[in-house]
């Protein structure tokens, strides 16, 4: 008969072994979602960001410019970069690297009252 410490050792073990094959499934899920959204961004909506100041965005699908506001103030304007999600006041945007031997990047943004931001979401 084995006894109680022995029990609780042994609940331990597996609990441990459970956790540790969630994990490792959870991460394999994310890294190939991860992947997929990298080789084809098409369904993620695009973004076209309005700002006071400059915001040094730069990549393969980001083209930066100047725009007059309805004030007549000279604004920022950035647009192609791709939304991934927006959350605890930031917006988080997919942008190409400049080369193609890299990933994309994740460029978080906060949402504060210098920036405009519009979504377009494409047509399927």
């Amino acid at each position: 008969m084995l006894g109680g410490a022995t029990n609780v050792f042994g609940i331990i073990v597996i609990g441990l072994a459970i956790f540790s094959l969630a994990n490792t499934y959870a991460q394999d899920i994310g890294w190939k979602g991860a992947a997929a959204i990298d080789q084809d961004p098409s369904g993620i909506a695009v973004v076209t960001i309005f700002s006071a100041t400059p915001l040094d965005l730069a990549g393969g699908n980001v083209t930066a410019s100047r725009a007059m506001t309805p004030e007549g103030i000279w604004a920022y304007r950035y647009s192609g970069a791709q939304l991934l999600t927006y959350s605890n006041d930031r917006w988080f945007l997919i942008v190409s690297p400049a080369s193609p031997d890299y990933h994309s990047r994740v460029v978080a943004l906060p949402a504060d009252g210098g920036m405009h931001v519009e979504t377009a979401v494409p047509r399927r």
